[in-house]
């Protein structure tokens, strides 16, 4: 082992500064790395929750209209469906009528002949 001497204790000396303003550096770099960071993430969060807000405002919106939609559909299926049992009442009054009246024009026809 080599004697210490006041040599080395020097050299030493000189460098303590300089590994202190390293250390010092790094950790400066470092705090305003995580206080960018802490920004950055803030304002993503607060877009994020805005874009958010925004989309459920419109899916709101999208599902009202569509039930007022649904429901207008809802109200011309029904009016349709009466006109559909009306014509169809009128269908078989017809019917009912022809089926009475055949006879008698098959008399009229046939024996014209």
């Amino acid at each position: 082992m080599t004697p210490v001497t006041l040599e080395s204790w020097a050299s030493l000396l000189v460098q303590i500064p300089v590994v202190a303003i390293f250390v010092w550096f790094t950790l400066e770099i470092n705090k305003r790395n995580t206080t960018s960071m802490e920004a950055i993430a803030k304002c993503t969060s607060d877009a994020t929750e805005k874009r958010d807000a925004e989309w459920r405002e419109f899916l709101k919106d999208q599902r009202e209209q569509n039930n007022a939609a649904l429901g207008r559909l809802a109200e011309e299926l029904k009016a349709n469906s009466r006109q559909v049992a009306v014509l169809q009442s009128l269908v078989v009054e017809h019917s009912s009528q022809l089926n009475e009246i055949m006879p008698r024009l098959k008399e009229v026809l046939y024996t014209k002949e």
